[in-house]
């Protein structure tokens, strides 16, 4: 598995995790676009 999708797990599965346990969460950066459009948007991962 390459880096941008093993990153993209690893976000979705922390969000997974905060949503069972009730716990906010908030992603900068980065992270939030690449969650938010669910794709690696730069190199630099």
């Amino acid at each position: 598995m390459d880096g941008g999708k093993e990153q993209l797990i690893i976000l979705k599965d922390i969000t997974i995790i905060s949503d069972s346990l009730n716990i906010d969460i908030w992603l900068k950066g980065g992270w939030a676009i690449d969650f938010l459009f669910k794709k690696i948007t730069t190199k630099d991962y």
